[in-house]
């Protein structure tokens, strides 16, 4: 078997391997980043930014990193569909936020 599906791929933090030594929280951003990274390019190639769904981003980051991917999600301009368990972990002011509970659904901006 052949294709990208295949092919290995490692992530280094100051040219340590991310998963051996880098710390939840940075194996995370690095994840992300590679995320943002992939729709740079699908956006670049296409034209148009694709739409981001991401579940529970933020909760493994420490601030200064969350703040710094908040921002990134900001600026990419496109949509992003963020799903979190605490509303506290979205560090965006501006973002639009559809409560549900209990199968009822409340939005708010």
């Amino acid at each position: 078997l052949v294709g990208p599906h295949r092919d290995d791929l490692t992530l280094a933090v100051r040219d340590l391997g991310a998963r051996a030594f880098g710390s939840h929280g940075e194996t995370w951003a690095a994840a992300l980043c590679l995320r943002l990274g992939i729709a740079a390019a699908v956006a670049a190639e296409t034209g148009e930014p694709p739409l981001l769904l991401i579940d529970d981003p933020f909760s493994a980051l420490d601030p200064s990193r969350r703040d710094r991917i908040a921002q990134r999600l900001a600026d990419r301009g496109g949509q992003v569909v963020i799903s979190v368990a605490d509303e506290a972990d979205v560090p965006l002011a501006s973002a639009a936020v559809w409560q549900v509970d209990a199968g009822a659904v409340t939005v708010r901006s």
